[in-house]
């Protein structure tokens, strides 16, 4: 047991290192979804367990089915380009990147969730909301025309040969901008359909 805790604590330590790139902001969103949808959850619900609670369950097979599945799509097709080519991802061992996603973003989600009674008890749940969404916002502004606008490889991006990830003229997109295109799009609007419907049962 305390081997295994030795491990898994090396490996969220590795991933949540300086510089890990989109990795690290997914996980912040996921924490991030994970507060929002608690604060949105309707107060009877919240006295249930867990498990049984409706806005929970709704919430969390979003977080997976939106969450967490454009970042595996991502990966797949663009490894270098999730952690903004900071980090080599040949390096990086299979379980490092099972662990991240099967344990790393439901967990950052769950504790989120999990946290956002006790924070907006204390009148905290929307400012840390806020800051967070802040974080985001100015992350991907810094980096959006020296790292998230260009698509390579590890090896291609120190060379400098790079592709945009949507190219004007002519009009043409990545697999990358695809996939993210289609997956933030139907994630987006399922998440503003549930923060709706959450919404509704809170009246």
């Amino acid at each position: 047991m305390k081997k295994t805790l030795r491990i898994a604590i090396s490996r969220l330590k590795a991933i949540l290192s300086d510089q890990s790139g989109t990795v690290q902001l997914d996980i912040i969103l996921t924490g991030l979804l994970g507060l929002l949808f608690s604060l949105m959850s309707p107060k009877d619900d919240q006295q249930k367990p867990l498990f049984k609670r409706k806005s929970f369950n709704l919430s969390f097979l979003y977080m997976l089915i939106s969450g967490v599945g454009v970042a595996v799509g991502a990966y797949l097709i663009e490894p270098a380009w999730m952690w903004m080519y900071w980090i080599d991802p040949n390096g990086i061992p299979v379980s490092h990147i099972v662990f991240l996603f099967a344990i790393i973003y439901p967990g950052s989600f769950l504790l989120g969730y999990l946290a956002a009674p006790y924070l907006e008890k204390a009148g905290w749940g929307w400012r840390i909301l806020t800051v967070l969404v802040a974080y985001e916002v100015i992350f991907v502004i810094v980096n959006l025309t020296t790292r998230l606008w260009k698509v390579a490889s590890f090896e291609q991006f120190a060379k400098g040969e790079t592709v945009p990830l949507v190219s004007f003229s002519p009009f043409s997109l990545t697999p990358l901008a695809v996939e993210l295109t289609i997956g933030l799009g139907i994630a987006v609007s399922s998440g503003v359909a549930l923060l709706l419907y959450l919404r509704k049962l809170s009246k």
